[in-house]
């Protein structure tokens, strides 16, 4: 995900199949009729070639120039890698 290295694979499919093959079928009034696809495009200026996993814990202060968000990521130059969820409960300064 953080390089940025998708499959393209047809969801519609995909969800069919599960249905027909791999879901019981007691629980297929909780599937949603909508199949409506959406797309969401992340600001990233720049993937990292080798991500580089960064800790709070180990490393408090990061100067490095944010290049992208994917999802949970905090992507910065040079491969750095920041997931906030690791970071929850975390007080947080940004200066820009």
């Amino acid at each position: 995900m953080l390089k940025n290295e998708v499959c393209d694979l047809d969801l519609l499919s995909a969800k069919e199949d599960i249905l027909q093959h791999y879901l019981d079928p007691e629980f297929h009034d909780f599937i949603a009729d909508n199949d409506d696809i959406i797309s969401i495009n992340y600001p990233v200026l720049q993937y990292p070639e080798k991500v580089k996993s960064l800790q709070l814990d180990k490393t408090p202060i990061i100067e490095k120039k944010l290049v992208g968000i994917k999802g949970q990521y905090l992507i910065f130059e040079e491969g750095a890698v920041l997931n906030i969820r690791n970071h929850s409960g975390y007080l947080v300064t940004l200066n820009y």
